[in-house]
């Protein structure tokens, strides 16, 4: 599709938060929420790691019969039962705020329960909390490379925790974990920064992708294909919309004159403007020097002054490579139906009235309305391109 998706994640409220999952030099803003996802868009990493952390807590409590392991155990249910809730619609705005700190506190759990079990002298539990809570590590690196800040303080929770029982149990061993913790962040760091990278590059690469299948390349506008995809969207809402059907006026002399060059930054000159008048809304460029915008619903009025707008908008004169160049545009004005959503007949109903307009000396706008239905035009077939094979 070439809108972006509605599920992507928004990045948290909590400064903290947002500090510890910069993305800013990452580039665009779909591509940092794509990145957020692969960060918070499952729960199951957090379900593995709780149900982890909460066996090796329980298989504590019932070999030493403190009850703290019992606690740390409840605490990963209940961080469990929170990274579900928050995918509750009340939570929604907040999700991404619950899920990192869902995260933390499992961290948190995690390194109290290996400096408990590492302060004491069952060997055999030892030996499973560290095992537990190397794979913890390496489970952090693999699912939150997206953020290594976050990754690092969570990863870091359970490293130092590790470290201060053996410091405890053999201080001679001090300056070598403190050597090891410095080359241990700086490898994790590594590891994290080039799975990032690549992942970044793969996103990328199909937002290209996407961006070529859905975009006019030489305007940026959406193409035939992006556009019938955004106005199938559209019309989901069951709505009225309103259809601007345009076709330049002179622009084939325009391209003669001065050349190929001048007629294409003339196009991309035009489509700004487009852009400039109507905002976020859906503009294509079907091909040549023909235009089609989709709008909500305007009553007439408000139909024939945007129309109005966007004529002096194209004709107002383009300077290109010191060169002034001038055109003009006949516009045709439909209605998408609320309840048919008939694209095709909509887009019929405009270009008759495009016709019209160009029949009526160029550079005006007419609706549909207002043509006689019997009036085809010269542009009868355009429909064969417009929404032909390739949609």
């Amino acid at each position: 599709m070439p809108t972006r998706d509605k599920n992507l994640v928004a990045a948290p409220r909590l400064a903290p938060l947002r500090w510890l999952t910069d993305m800013a030099n990452i580039g665009s803003c779909e591509l940092q929420s794509r990145l957020r996802q692969t960060l918070t868009g499952s729960a199951l990493p957090m379900a593995l790691g709780c149900a982890n952390s909460a066996t090796v807590a329980l298989i504590a409590y019932f070999r030493t019969g403190s009850s703290i392991f019992l606690w740390l155990a409840l605490l990963d249910v209940i961080v469990l039962c929170i990274r579900w809730a928050a995918t509750s619609p009340l939570l929604r705005p907040w999700y991404a705020d619950l899920v990192l700190l869902c995260g933390v506190s499992w961290a948190a759990t995690t390194a109290t329960t290996t400096l408990l079990i590492s302060l004491g002298d069952d060997l055999d539990l030892i030996i499973l909390v560290t095992a537990s809570a190397f794979g913890s590590c390496a489970g952090i690196i693999a699912h939150n490379f997206a953020a290594p800040r976050y990754a690092l303080l969570q990863v870091i929770m359970i490293d130092v925790a590790f470290k201060v029982a053996f410091a405890l149990r053999s201080p001679l061993f001090i300056p070598l974990l403190s050597v090891q913790a410095v080359i241990f962040v700086v490898v994790v760091r590594w590891i994290m920064r080039r799975q990032r990278n690549t992942t970044v590059r793969a996103i990328r690469a199909e937002i290209e992708s996407r961006i070529q299948a859905f975009n006019d390349p030489l305007t940026g506008l959406l193409n035939r294909r992006g556009f019938q995809a955004r106005a199938d969207e559209m019309m989901t809402s069951k709505t009225p919309l309103t259809l601007f059907y345009l076709d330049l006026d002179g622009f084939k002399a325009v391209n003669d004159q001065m050349g190929h060059a001048v007629g294409d930054e003339l196009l991309r000159q035009i489509a700004q403007r487009l852009r400039d008048c109507l905002p976020e809304t859906t503009i294509c460029r079907l091909g040549g020097d023909e235009f089609l915008i989709l709008t909500p619903g305007m009553d007439r009025r408000l139909a024939q002054s945007t129309a109005a707008r966007l004529i002096h908008a194209i004709s107002t004169p383009y300077l290109i490579a010191e060169t002034i160049a001038k055109v003009g545009v006949s516009i045709g004005i439909s209605t998408v139906d609320a309840e048919n959503s008939d694209l095709i007949a909509a887009t019929a109903l405009a270009d008759r009235a495009l016709y019209q307009a160009k029949a009526s000396g160029k550079g005006h706008y007419i609706l549909a309305d207002d043509v006689a239905g019997e009036t085809c035009g010269a542009n009868a077939n355009v429909l064969n391109h417009a929404f032909g094979a390739d949609i």
